[in-house]
């Protein structure tokens, strides 16, 4: 029979983020601390892919400056 300091006891730890207790800890961050740092990380590595295939397509020659800032994609 657990006593209600055994309950205590049996809480989770802290994310060292948002602060919230938790039972799951995924590389030091709660799941949804770890959710939101992973989607901005993807979403800035996807702008850096953009961005490189931009300039590859400028190099090669298929778009011109022209229609890069005219946004015609």
């Amino acid at each position: 029979m657990l006593t209600s300091k055994d309950w205590e006891k049996a809480g989770g730890v802290r994310c060292r983020y948002c602060g919230y207790e938790v039972m799951r800890i995924i590389e030091g961050k709660c799941p949804m601390c770890h959710k939101a740092i992973v989607a901005v990380r993807d979403s800035q590595l996807e702008a850096k892919a953009e961005r490189r295939a931009v300039l590859q397509r400028l190099r090669e020659g298929t778009i011109s400056r022209q229609e890069l800032r005219d946004g015609r994609l």
